[in-house]
């Protein structure tokens, strides 16, 4: 890289070129700002977000559903071109500026590099139902976005079979021992960790284990020895006494489970009766530690964050022991695939 930023002909290309060595760390807390970049790829959005989904540029979701409705993308849509040209094309030039601890997790930050621009609109070749649409998507600034999307504030639920379902995003620190209580006679529990928690949720935790137990190791570098570090002390979580939790427990995890969703998982996972559910991880585990030269600002991963046995999660992401990963029938069919097989599994 050296060579090209001293051949570097102007601003522009040179913190471009700092946007491609932040992404060769392949992790997904890394981020490059500048204005001149932002300027370069363009500050309006569409209101849609997308993923590659068997080998498709697919839209599996809503930065803002009503403005999504008014401008007729629906999920399940599969974007053919961009402008005239191929979206997977487009992934292929573009993918020097996409950050990501791994493939799976790039993959969903191809929004911005796609779609982007500073002019209202952009033109995309859809695939629905066999058809090929030609759509003018109108382009729209960040906060136009707000409020995003509607979401179910449920913080459980319980279905016919006795299946208690917590979505961690919706609860709150205080709603752990309540909660608990309630579903403790449940047949079986998801937890959907497909989000972003707002808090650690060892007191869930507690109540699925009998027994003291272990569940990460963190490292920290050696002052002393540039480059060398140093393991922390192993991490554990000790049972709530006579409310132990005897059903059997799914957490559900994907690209969105990123940072805290990650040690979150890691938590949860030490329970006596709990499978992971989903697809690779974000591989971002641990905190952010930001770093700022002149009026640019960057971002790494902070910590080394790694289970008992010394098993890495960076890049990799945490452990799945049943991998389901979404299909573009199941997309389209506004199915959750993922939720689905987490209920077979607890009906076996």
């Amino acid at each position: 890289m050296i060579p090209r930023y001293k051949s570097a002909k102007n601003a522009l290309e040179y913190q471009l070129l700092m946007q491609e060595t932040v992404v060769k760390l392949d992790d997904t807390h890394a981020s490059f700002y500048s204005d001149k970049n932002f300027d370069f790829f363009g500050r309006k959005y569409i209101p849609a977000f997308i993923n590659l989904v068997e080998d498709k540029v697919v839209v599996v979701g809503y930065y803002n559903d009503s403005l999504a409705k008014l401008n007729d993308i629906k999920i399940g849509d599969i974007i053919e071109e961009v402008n005239g040209k191929n979206a997977l094309a487009i992934m292929s030039d573009r993918k020097k500026y996409v950050n990501g601890s791994n493939n799976n997790t790039k993959a969903k930050n191809y929004d911005y590099l796609m779609f982007n621009g500073a002019t209202d609109s952009v033109k995309i070749k859809i695939r629905r139902d066999n058809q090929i649409l030609d759509k003018i998507v109108k382009r729209y600034y960040g906060i136009d976005f707000q409020p995003r999307v509607s979401h179910n504030k449920d913080k459980f639920t319980v279905d016919e079979n006795n299946i208690a379902y917590i979505n961690l995003d919706n609860l709150e620190m205080k709603d752990q021992d309540v909660i608990m209580q309630k579903i403790n006679k449940t047949k079986g529990l998801i937890i959907d960790v497909r989000n972003y928690p707002a808090f650690m949720p060892y007191l869930i935790a507690r109540r699925l284990i009998k027994q003291d137990k272990a569940y990460n190791k963190l490292i920290k570098p050696d002052l002393t020895y540039p480059g060398k570090y140093i393991w922390k002390k192993t991490n554990t979580i000790d049972p709530v006494k006579n409310e132990y939790y005897n059903g059997k427990v799914v957490v559900l995890v994907n690209e969105q489970t990123q940072s805290m969703a990650e040690y979150s998982t890691m938590i949860l996972q030490i329970g006596d009766n709990v499978v992971t559910i989903g697809s690779q991880t974000a591989g971002a585990d641990g905190d952010i530690s930001r770093i700022e030269f002149l009026t640019f600002k960057s971002a790494i991963s902070g910590l080394g964050v790694f289970y008992p046995d010394e098993t890495p999660t960076q890049r990799v992401g945490v452990k799945v022991d049943i991998k389901v990963c979404p299909t573009i029938k199941g997309i389209q069919e506004g199915r959750d695939e993922v939720l689905e097989k987490a209920k077979e599994y607890l009906a076996q």
